[in-house]
């Protein structure tokens, strides 16, 4: 026995999360560096790293031990809420002992996790086949009874072990780390073990791979338990001796009183033998009709009857023949490679989701290449028309199985993973893990907190460093780069030096372990057979290994991925067929007049009939069968007034919009394989622009490439491109030009020098010279590394082009369905009713008569709006708030209220809303919030009125409802008509809320504003004094100067750790969205009573990016303000004069009258002038209180239909102040008040 036989058993890699900081890669590379010829992984109550460890060992010559710290309970089960664990070493002897392994550690995760996943000592006897098993560290159940003196106990726990796996493979675990409680624990085991007839084994639980590691373990702790490096309470270790120690050190500290267990050690190590069964593929068999011999033969006949089906969709001349001849080639291919079954399961839960009417997106990836996946429904865009490649999906030369990416709507994505789990066994699917790491920037913020280092001097320093480089993750070297000062710092100060040297050892350790956001395996067996598994945040059943690991154990992932847009989608189409239904029950007229609004039924298919005949019904809107060719949409498109729309809604997508001016499909399709940092940088987009407007002539690298280049202008855009060149010019087959497409994308220099020898010797059979051969090869390959997917970039720009017609031909019902989706953001909410109003869109507070849960479409328009010549497209509807928006309804409220008004159909007023209503499901709070919202206008009191009014209402509706109870009556209730009781209802002669009054209500019913907004009186003048939006925020460069206006939604205050002064996170909102603003000591203690007034302000500071995500871009609107004013303030110093807007009040009853119309019917109307001098009075006793400069201008709108505008003497100028405003407003009659 050498040294070097000495096999480490007890070893905390990456996967022991913030405990181990031994990288995977590191432990191979270590363990052949000792000449060891195996090592044990045992992570903490898990397996999530067995599939990496093993794979990355048996590659580098190592035998890989597979195992598990696990944690076990003593006397409780492990399904007791008892925090009760103690540390066990389990190793896998063999296979069997591997499975167990397995079936343990889900169980742990599954049934017994109680902030450790956790196994007991029946499930223990239960899968003890072999497993060999170590007692642990001074966590286990043998040694802590051991330190605590409990000898007796350690001995019963020690029998139990010994009685559950036999004295062969149950081991005393003792550890040479010269810890004296250790030390002492060594001796008592060593007599245990004579006492018993047991043996004793080393190990050193490795943490860390060398010595000088200790201290970053230490801090990797600390950052695990949220404590800094000197808190007294914090657990770490006091030695460094839990690194990856050679044999001949364990031999040298084990020697003299523990050579036995050394040799145990090397003797267990020899033991261990497991084989992976990894490289096969499981799927479980799909049920078809007894008709079929096979699943082949089936998905040959529902892939032919689908594209029969197809055909009588399309609207564009097609070969028939020329198609069903790919669909076999296709066929052949996917059955030759043994995928029919993948296929006949994913359409499966696809088309059973599209009857569902769970919208699916219309293909993600290669997979929309296929046209057996049109055929079968699977995608919805005809590969053919757009030269897309099924050997871009599935490469008959390069086997791998096929992997379709699925978009479905978001909030029901869930039902269909449960259909997936129904039809196939609820343990026989489930979802698959990701691990989060450390990144270099996270890695330095939190050695540096748990180091005591301020955050705002941590946070300044790396807000330089991206999260990716060139769409790569960068390494810590690389991003400080970006960072030069906290580069120097690292140089020069030795603070920092200690901190980036930390980082750079724990950077890319894993924090903590997460679920995919849409993989999904489905297993021919229960899942634990083929995996380990845990629960997820709501007891779904999840994989520990990853996308990739859990492929190589034999499981086939499916992508359920959720699109929100898909939600938009098939909510508009839901609220437009309604639409159309109402609309159809109108005679042949209305019809035919309503049809105008439905570009779907206008025009003709292409036999040249009609879509649809004179007097006929209008057909629903199916958006999925739309012809992506109507000009409007690429008008629209080319305006850059694509809020809303997929893909092309930021800044920079509107900016290439109209930069292209997509007039065709396949712009907007390489608009969006071009729209990413390669192209961009690289000068491609400018010359495609160029190309495309004539500015530069398209030319081609040889002519036997223009029908291939031709829809992108001679560029190479795509890499299906790159697969047909090679193909047409030197004779590739598809699949071969796919493996050189990849080729060029990894750049091997070896593979490439082959590849451009296969290419020139093919090109020069064509005819090509083989120098023009080669330069042709290099500009490809050049091009290669900026191509992109043209079948997914092809599905994705289809709902681009749906989302785009919705909101052209039905803005309203497109807005509405997308507040409706995005409701759970107040920021997107506040951004899309900004949208809505400027396209002329009226946004309703929720109404108890009218609203549903969520947004609506009214089409009751007034006949001003009907009428008006701008915004004409929006002008034949309103957009309604949902009841489920008004904060503090609560579900049963809103329950009851909808269940009620679909009884009695409508309430007429407060007092009969809370007669109808049951009682016991509204109160004081429900009915405030209510008339807060404005969900009570309705009934025609002002707000004010009706909220002094809730408390009688309540308490009138509570007596009769007690009186009906009883059988009681009053004496009014004798003489109604249905005999039935009424209600006195009264109100307080309350004058109505002024506008910041009213709108500060709504923000507290609704968290937003909704009939208007604090800062619209003063858009002008912000915009006049340079402020921009806090959604621009993101668009300006780090430290940029800017200003901003908006209200302050919420402050968080902070003290310095000083002590001495504080500082705040103001939430800062306009009309747009929301900013983080940072007002650090000496601004905000100059600006805090300003701050905290509830004014609208103005602050001028400087623009942060320092939470950047994947895609590079600013998550969250931040700035570090310098200066704080209000904004009132501002525009009194630039106030010329004051515009009073006046509704004249009306005589009643008159008899010289002025004949208007309203909706169709005579109405009479003329001016009160004695109601008129009357308010003219009060306004003058205004004005007076608040004298000053700014002379003031009346604007009368009279009952007669005309308005006047008076100027006043310099003797009534006053001070524009809020206050003057907000007196104004209060009075009866007074309309707006503005400064001009």
């Amino acid at each position: 026995m050498a040294n070097s036989d000495f096999t480490h058993l007890h070893l905390h890699t990456q996967y022991s999360f913030l405990d181990g900081a031994i990288r995977i890669k590191d432990l191979v590379s270590k363990v052949s560096e000792l000449g060891m010829k195996q090592v044990a992984v045992t992570d903490h109550g898990n397996m999530f790293g067995a599939v990496d460890f093993y794979q990355q060992a048996t590659k580098a010559g190592i035998k890989p031990i597979m195992g598990m710290e696990a944690y076990v309970t003593g006397k409780a089960k492990h399904t007791d809420k008892i925090r009760e664990n103690f540390h066990l070493v389990l190793l896998a002897e063999n296979d069997v002992g591997y499975h167990n392994l397995k079936k343990l550690s889900s169980v742990a995760f599954v049934d017994g996790k109680y902030y450790y996943p956790r196994v007991d000592k029946a499930l223990l006897k239960k899968h003890s086949e072999g497993l060999i098993v170590s007692t642990a560290c001074l966590g286990g159940e043998v040694g802590k009874k051991c330190a605590k003196g409990d000898l007796d106990g350690a001995r019963e726990a020690a029998r139990e072990f010994k009685e559950i796996f036999g004295p062969d493979n149950f081991f005393l675990e003792v550890q040479p780390n010269g810890i004296d409680i250790q030390n002492k624990v060594n001796s008592d085991l060593a007599q245990l073990a004579k006492d018993e007839g047991l043996r004793l084994i080393a190990t050193n639980d490795c943490h860390y791979v060398t010595r000088d590691q200790h201290e970053a373990q230490n801090i990797l702790m600390a950052i695990r338990q949220q404590k800094a490096f000197d808190d007294p309470t914090l657990h770490k270790h006091e030695t460094d001796a839990f690194y990856i120690r050679s044999g001949d050190e364990m031999w040298e500290l084990l020697k003299d009183e523990y050579a036995s267990a050394f040799a145990t050690a090397c003797e267990v190590g020899a033991r261990c033998n497991v084989k992976l069964d990894l490289g096969n593929t499981y799927l479980p068999p799909f049920p078809f009709p007894a008709e079929h011999k096979d699943e082949a033969d089936y998905l040959v006949h529902i892939s032919e009857e689908g594209l029969k089906s197809r055909f009588k969709e399309i609207t564009y001349p097609v070969d028939r023949e020329a198609y069903f001849g790919r669909l076999h080639a296709e066929l052949e291919i996917i059955i030759k490679m043994g995928f029919p079954g993948y296929f006949l399961i994913v359409q499966d839960f696809i088309n059973w989701s599209k009857q569902e009417s769970i919208r699916v997106g219309p293909g993600r990836g290669s997979g929309a290449g296929s046209l057996v996946a049109y055929a079968l429904r699977i995608t919805d865009i005809d590969p053919i028309p757009y030269n897309l490649l099924f050997e871009r999906f599935l490469n008959p030369e390069r086997v791998s199985m096929p992997d379709f990416d699925v978009d479905f709507m978001q909030e029901r994505r869930g039902e269909v993973i449960n259909y997936v789990a129904d039809k196939y066994g609820r343990d026989r699917v489930g979802q698959i893990a990701t691990y989060s790491g450390l990144n270099p920037k996270s890695a330095i913020k939190d050695v540096a907190r748990t180091l005591g280092v301020p955050f705002a001097e941590i946070n300044e320093l790396t807000k330089p460093m991206p999260l990716l480089v060139d769409g790569k993750k960068p390494d810590l070297k690389l991003a400080l780069e970006f960072a030069p000062k906290l580069k120097t710092l690292g140089e020069t100060d030795e603070k920092y030096k200690r901190i980036i040297n930390i980082a750079g050892v724990l950077e890319g350790l894993f924090r903590q372990a997460g679920m995919h956001a849409g993989g999904v395996v489905i297993g021919e067996k229960p899942l634990v057979d083929y995996v380990p598994i845990f629960s997820g945040a709501n007891g779904e059943l999840v994989t520990q290994f990853d996308k990739d690991k859990v492929e190589s154990a034999g499981l086939v992932k499916f992508d359920f991925l959720g699109l929100k847009t898909l939600d938009v989608i098939e909510h508009a189409q839901k609220i437009v067929n309604e639409r159309i239904a109402r609309e159809n029950k109108g005679d042949a007229q209305e019809k035919d007049l309503a049809s105008q609004g439905h570009p779907h039924v206008l025009g003709h298919d292409i036999d040249g009939k009609a879509l649809r005949q004179d007097g006929e019904d209008i057909i629903p809107l199916n958006i999925d069968l739309l012809r992506p060719d109507h000009p409007e949409i690429y008008r629209l498109i080319s305006s850059g007034d694509t809020m809303g729309v997929f893909q092309v809604e930021s800044t920079g997508f509107q900016d290439l919009c109209r930069k292209l001016k997509p007039d065709c499909f396949e712009d907007i399709v390489a608009a969006v394989a071009l729209y990413r940092p390669g192209p961009m940088q690289s000068g491609m987009v400018d010359d495609f622009i160029d190309r495309k407007h004539g500015r530069k002539k398209v030319e081609y690298p040889h002519l036997m490439l223009e029908e291939v280049l031709a829809p992108t202008y001679g560029t190479f855009v795509y890499q299906e491109q790159i697969m047909q060149s090679a193909q047409i010019l030197a004779g590739y087959t598809l699949g071969g030009a796919d493996i050189l497409r990849r080729a060029m994308g990894k750049k091997k220099f070896e593979e490439m020098q082959r590849q451009r020898g296969l290419f020139v010797m093919g090109a020069e059979e064509k005819g090509v010279d083989s120098g023009q051969a080669g330069e042709i090869f290099d500009t490809i390959e050049k091009f290669a590394g900026y191509g992109f997917n043209k079948s997914h970039s092809a599905a994705y720009a289809m709902i681009t082009y749906q989302t785009a017609y919705l909101k052209r031909f039905y803005p309203v019902e497109f807005m509405a369905a997308l507040l409706t989706t995005e409701s759970g953001s107040t920021d997107n909410v506040v951004k899309y009713i900004h949208e809505a109003r400027t396209n002329g869109i009226k946004v309703l507070p929720p109404d108890v008569n009218i609203s549903d849960r969520s947004f609506t479409v009214d089409y009751n328009v007034d006949e001003a709006t009907r009428m008006r010549r701008k915004h004409k497209r929006t002008n034949y509807a309103y957009i309604r708030f949902g009841l489920s928006a008004v904060k503090g309804l609560g579900a049963a409220a809103l329950q009851a209220i909808l269940e009620t008004r679909a009884e009695e159909k409508h309430f007429s007023s407060i007092y009969n809303f809370c007669e109808k209503v049951p009682s016991q499901k509204i109160n004081k709070k429900v009915l405030e919030v209510l008339v807060k919202s404005g969900a009570m206008d309705g009934f025609g009191y002002p707000r004010s009125q009706l909220m002094g009014s809730v408390q009688r209402a309540l308490d009138a509706a509570h007596s009769l409802q007690k009186d009906a109870r009883v059988g009681q009556t009053n004496m009014f209730g004798m003489f109604t008509a249905d005999d039935g009781a009424q209600i006195e209802e009264t109100y307080d002669n309350a004058p109505p809320w002024a506008e910041k009054e009213r709108l500060a209500y709504e923000r507290e019913a609704l968290g937003f504003y909704l009939s208007g907004h604090p800062l619209d009186r003063y858009v002008d003048d912000a915009k006049k004094l340079g402020a921009i939006s806090t959604t621009q925020l993101t668009e300006q460069n780090h430290n940029a100067s800017v200003v901003v206006a908006g209200i302050v939604a919420s402050m968080r205050e902070r003290r310095l750790k000083s002590g001495d002064g504080r500082w705040a996170i103001v939430t800062l909102e306009d009309t747009f969205g929301q900013a983080e603003v940072l007002t650090f000591r000496k601004v905000f203690e100059e600006n805090e009573m300003v701050l905290k007034s509830g004014e609208p302000l103005l602050i001028w500071g400087a623009a942060l990016l320092d939470d950047i995500d994947d895609e590079g871009k600013q998550r969250t609107p931040k700035m570090r303000a310098t200066e704080v004013m209000s904004l009132a303030d501002a525009q009194i110093e630039r106030t010329r004069w004051v515009d009073i807007e006046l509704d004249m009040p009306q005589r009643e009853n008159a008899d010289d009258t002025v004949q208007e119309w309203h909706r169709g019917q005579p109405v009479h109307r003329v001016t009160n002038d004695k109601a008129c001098i009357a308010l003219m009075e009060q306004i003058q006793t205004v004005m007076k209180r608040f004298s000053g400069k700014k002379p003031v201008r009346l604007r009368l709108e009279m009952a007669e239909g005309f308005r006047v505008d008076v100027r006043m003497g310099q003797e009534i100028a006053v001070h524009p102040s809020e206050d003057l405003v907000l007196a104004l407003e209060r009075l009866p009659g007074v309309t707006r008040v503005l400064r001009r």
